[in-house]
C-alpha cells in the first residue's frame, strides 16, 4: 500500500519504481486525500495501459454509498465505492485501509478457488 498526503499524478511513477526496485506488482492500493479532505482508496492496475486492477475493492462494497457501505464494510465514515471496484472513499484513512485489507483477503480466497 502507498499513502500520499494529497492526490498527485502517481500512476506512471509506480510502474517505474516497481521496475527499478524489481518489485513488479507489489502495490495493490494507493491512498490519498482529495481536495475535500476525504480519504480515498484506489486500486492499482496491472499495467499503466490497463484498466484491470491487480486487486479490486471487495465485491460486497462495490456500488454502495454511505450507510449501506458502512454496514457492509464495518466502518462508520464510508462515502462510496465505485461499482467497478477501482476507487472509493471514506472520511478516515483507517476506514480505507480496513476496506483494502478486506479486499486483499477476498482476493486471496478467490485465488485459491
Amino acid at each position: 500500500m502507498m499513502v500520499l498526503k494529497t492526490w498527485a499524478p502517481w500512476k506512471g511513477h509506480i510502474y517505474d519504481i516497481e521496475r527499478e526496485q524489481k518489485q513488479k506488482g507489489v502495490l495493490k492500493f494507493v491512498f490519498y486525500q482529495d481536495d475535500r479532505k476525504m480519504s480515498r482508496i484506489q486500486a492499482v492496475s496491472v499495467s499503466q495501459e490497463s484498466f484491470t486492477n491487480r486487486v479490486s475493492v471487495h465485491k460486497d462494497y462495490r456500488g454502495l454509498r454511505d450507510a449501506d457501505l458502512n454496514k457492509a464494510a464495518g466502518i462508520t465514515d464510508g462515502s462510496f465505492i465505485h461499482a467497478s471496484g477501482f476507487v472509493g472513499g471514506a472520511w478516515s484513512i483507517e476506514s480505507c485501509v480496513k476496506m483494502a485489507e478486506a479486499s486483499l483477503a477476498q482476493h486471496e480466497i478467490e485465488k485459491k478457488e
